[in-house]
């Protein structure tokens, strides 16, 4: 229900976990054990949470953002230094190490990339990294 914004929480540095694949008593459960705020657009879920839990009501992920840091203040933690995929933190390595995993324009143009111990997944600051960040300034500046 709300993969978009765990994935953008992990970018934004954020510990995210997500557990779409499990029932509510489970989820509520997990974040109790965890001690994690839960996020959710159930109302039967944050009401059962209580304090626990922010019901997140808007649709589209700019207005959840939005939204969580209204509730919340979102800080400027570390962005981009969690994996988005399975939320492990990532590690700074050069493009000379990853080069067998990286395209070459990457290569010429990066010296430093990021990589994910977990997935192995490798990151590094493209133009797609400079429109996202600026968006997400925009959006927690307003």
């Amino acid at each position: 229900m709300l993969g978009r914004l765990a994935r953008c929480l992990r970018i934004l540095g954020y510990d995210t976990a997500y557990a779409g694949h499990l029932n509510d008593s489970r989820i509520l459960a997990w974040a109790r054990y965890e001690g994690r705020i839960l996020l959710t657009r159930d109302h039967l879920l944050a009401k059962r949470a209580g304090a626990l839990a922010i019901l997140v009501e808007e649709e589209k992920i700019n207005k959840q953002l939005s939204e969580i840091d209204k509730k919340t203040g979102l800080t400027k933690r570390a962005w981009f230094s969690r994996c988005p995929v399975c939320n492990q933190a990532l590690e700074l390595t050069t493009s000379a190490d990853s080069r067998p995993y990286i395209p070459l324009y990457v290569y010429r143009g990066f010296s430093e990339v990021k990589r994910c111990p977990s997935c192995q997944r490798i990151f590094w600051k493209g133009t797609h990294w400079v429109r996202f960040r600026n968006s997400l300034l925009t959006l927690l500046d307003t």
